[in-house]
């Protein structure tokens, strides 16, 4: 009976964790989202910026830069939310 009682617990841990840990990536995602998007517009401005000669061609580009890296801690993040999901699944046996 103590070693049922060890499982159910250890099993309900395991489900806790995968919840949390999903939630905190889907939070992830939407933080990653939002400055993705954020930072595409500051690109576009220093674009218009350049076009109107107020920047330099290094300053279109670091936000470039900027943007890049954002799309790709997005991406990461994304692939963490889906990693996350399989492991509730998993824990829930979905």
């Amino acid at each position: 009976a103590l070693g049922l009682e060890q499982m159910r617990a250890g099993h309900e841990l395991e489900v806790r964790a995968a919840w949390y840990g999903l939630a905190d990536a889907r939070a992830r995602f939407a933080l990653a989202e939002g400055r993705v998007a954020a930072l595409a517009e500051a690109h576009r401005v220093k674009q218009l910026q350049y076009d109107r000669q107020r920047v330099t061609l290094l300053d279109v580009e670091q936000t470039r830069l900027e943007l890049q890296r954002a799309a790709l801690d997005r991406t990461r993040a994304l692939l963490d939310a889906h990693r996350a999901l399989a492991e509730w699944r998993w824990a829930t046996a979905e």
